[in-house]
C-alpha cells in the first residue's frame, strides 16, 4: 500500500504539542496550575501569594512559547520532513522515500505503532516516530493500513480504532 503525503508546519506543530501535552509529567503540571488557580479564586490571598501565582503562570506561558519555538526550529531544520514523503507499507516492512532519502524499516525492529485521530505513528524507538497523516488517505486505505498493523504480531500496537 502506497501513501504520498507532505506534512505542513501547522500540522507538525499540532501533533508535537499533542504528544507533549499528553505526557504524565505535563498533565501533572497542568493539574497543579488549575488547582492553584481554583485555590486563588476561592480563598483570599496575601500579596506574596499573588506574586507567586503570577510568576508561576508567567513561567508556564514561557515554557509553552519556548516549546513552540523548539518545534518550529525542529521543523525548519529538517528538510526531509518538509518535502513530499511516500510510504510503501506491506506486511513485511515499510519503505519511506523522500526527495533526498530512502529508508526501509523491518517490522521486527519497530518499537510500536499507535493510531491517533488524524495520524498513524510508527515508532522506531521510544523517542522517534514516523508520522503518517490520515488526511491523504481514503477510508479504505486507513482500514487496510489498520489491518496490516493488526496482523503484525512482533510489534506493540497501541489504540488502533
Amino acid at each position: 500500500m502506497k501513501i504520498k503525503t507532505r506534512i505542513t508546519y501547522p500540522e507538525y506543530k499540532r501533533i508535537m504539542l499533542l504528544l507533549s501535552f499528553r505526557k504524565p509529567r505535563v498533565i501533572f503540571f497542568l493539574i497543579i496550575i488549575v488547582l492553584i488557580i481554583i485555590n486563588a479564586l476561592f480563598r483570599s490571598m496575601n500579596n506574596r501569594q499573588y506574586i507567586f501565582l503570577a510568576l508561576f503562570l508567567a513561567y508556564t506561558v514561557f515554557v509553552i512559547f519556548r516549546m513552540r519555538g523548539a518545534i518550529k526550529k525542529s521543523y525548519d531544520s529538517n528538510l526531509r520532513l518538509q518535502g513530499e514523503i511516500e510510504y510503501d507499507i506491506t506486511s513485511d516492512k515499510m519503505k519511506i522515500t523522500g526527495t533526498s532519502f530512502n529508508s526501509e524499516l523491518d517490522w521486527s525492529t519497530t518499537y510500536k505503532i499507535e493510531e491517533l485521530k488524524n495520524w498513524f505513528l510508527v515508532y522506531g524507538s521510544a523517542q522517534t516516530a514516523n508520522l503518517i497523516p490520515k488526511k491523504d488517505m481514503t477510508d479504505d486505505e486507513i482500514n487496510t493500513l489498520r489491518e496490516i498493523f493488526r496482523n503484525l504480531h512482533t510489534v506493540k500496537i497501541k489504540k488502533l480504532r
